[in-house]
């Protein structure tokens, strides 16, 4: 999850990025672009309930995890 939203918030910085229409974009150079970034970030997440082919997401809802590995550690796992 982290990692998509680390690529949804570089897209919406990248002037280039081929993010869907509903997307808001922020432009690096405004002032408020912390806000603005949150903004947009808080507003994708939502439709990211469906895969994006465009920016190469898949769905979120469900969340498939093909495969995870818990490696032993001095605690509970």
């Amino acid at each position: 999850m982290n990692c998509i939203i680390l690529v949804l918030v570089a897209a919406i910085l990248s002037e280039g990025a081929k993010l869907p229409s509903t997307f808001k974009k922020c432009n690096r150079k405004q002032p408020d672009v912390k806000e603005c970034v949150l903004e947009a970030a808080q507003d994708a997440l939502p439709q990211l309930a469906k895969p994006f082919r465009s920016i190469n997401t898949p769905s979120l809802d469900p969340l498939e995890i093909a495969e995870a590995t818990i490696k032993g550690g001095a605690g509970t796992v």
